[in-house]
């Protein structure tokens, strides 16, 4: 993924396993001599923003702090 990949898409199991995602990938591209912010991150996760807004809006800051650019959200229920 580092050498050639113009995004990342990681599931959001919660801020620090996805810096822990992030960290690895940052070494990939140290290995590949690659600027890791050429590489758009994203996040995917169940999370139903209409449930508990200000819930979800403090989350994805503290994703947003991690450089995360776009959170893709589904709704689960029926």
């Amino acid at each position: 993924m580092a050498r050639y990949a113009d995004a990342c898409n990681l599931f959001a199991l919660g801020p620090q396993e996805v810096q822990r995602k992030l960290d690895i990938l940052a070494q990939h591209c140290e290995d590949e001599g690659r600027d890791m912010a050429t590489i758009k991150k994203t996040i995917q996760g169940p999370a139903d923003p209409t449930k508990d807004v200000e819930g979800f809006l403090r989350e994805m800051e503290a994703y947003a702090k991690l450089g995360i650019a776009m959170v893709g959200v589904r709704n689960t229920s029926p």
